[in-house]
């Protein structure tokens, strides 16, 4: 069952990972296809530390055992983005 998610995706050579607004858990993201985070991302000041705000589709999945994702508890499958910006601002309890 997918949701709409919003909260602070961060871009990086590794992944990517998303951080829901007011929690303090952070998933990794696998992108369906079609879905082009990372694609839409690179026209934003990204990248490292430096998150986006983001609004996506998608559903929580089982994070992988081995490879960067294994040290991740949760897991989000994203099926498309909704909105991105580099205004984070607004996302309560999140650092």
């Amino acid at each position: 069952m997918t949701d709409t998610l919003e909260g602070l995706l961060r871009v990086d050579g590794e992944g990517l990972a998303f951080q829901p607004c007011s929690s303090s858990e952070v998933a990794w993201v696998f992108e369906a296809p079609g879905a082009d985070l990372r694609v839409a991302a690179q026209d934003l000041n990204v990248g490292g530390e430096r998150p986006i705000r983001a609004r996506v589709v998608g559903e929580s999945v089982r994070p992988p055992d081995e490879g960067a994702a294994a040290g991740y508890r949760d897991a989000i499958r994203v099926v498309q983005w909704v909105y991105l910006a580099e205004d984070t601002v607004g996302c309560e309890g999140v650092d």
